[in-house]
């Protein structure tokens, strides 16, 4: 018997440096990209990134502590609860105060900020996040 869970819901803000650095792992940012569209088991999420299954285990909990996954269902099989988890919102916005920004840019300023954000020109806190996860967020959320 499956048994639906939660819901995903429309927006989560990240509001803090401490939730950044869990999303900013290149490893957790993996599983955060291929749970938009179905919710995958722990062992499917593994299979996805080529990760190995028995560390996989470590990043879901950390994502799922801090909001970020949830378990969409939950399934017995052969006696053992087997979850599928999907990201916790269809979509994660990042404050911009916590990148050096004051305010959400308006359409004709979007462009300096994804300039400042490739180039590093960034408050230090952001500066470990590696550049194909800033172009790839950019992609996503913000054009």
């Amino acid at each position: 018997m499956v048994k639906k869970a939660s819901e995903p819901k429309d927006i989560i803000r990240i509001n803090n440096i401490k939730l950044l650095k869990v999303i900013s792992d290149p490893t957790r940012k993996m599983i955060i990209d291929v749970l938009y569209d179905n919710p995958l088991t722990a062992s499917e999420i593994a299979e996805k990134i080529s990760y190995p299954k028995d560390k996989i285990y470590y990043h879901i909990k950390k994502l799922q502590s801090n909001g970020i996954l949830i378990i969409a269902e939950s399934q017995v099989v052969k006696g053992i609860t087997q979850n599928k988890f999907i990201n916790a919102a269809k979509k994660f916005e990042i404050d911009p105060s916590l990148i050096g920004e004051q305010k959400i840019p308006k359409e004709d300023e979007k462009e300096d900020l994804n300039y400042k954000l490739i180039r590093g020109n960034v408050d230090t806190r952001i500066k470990k996040l590696n550049d194909n996860y800033i172009d790839e967020y950019n992609k996503r959320y913000i054009e």
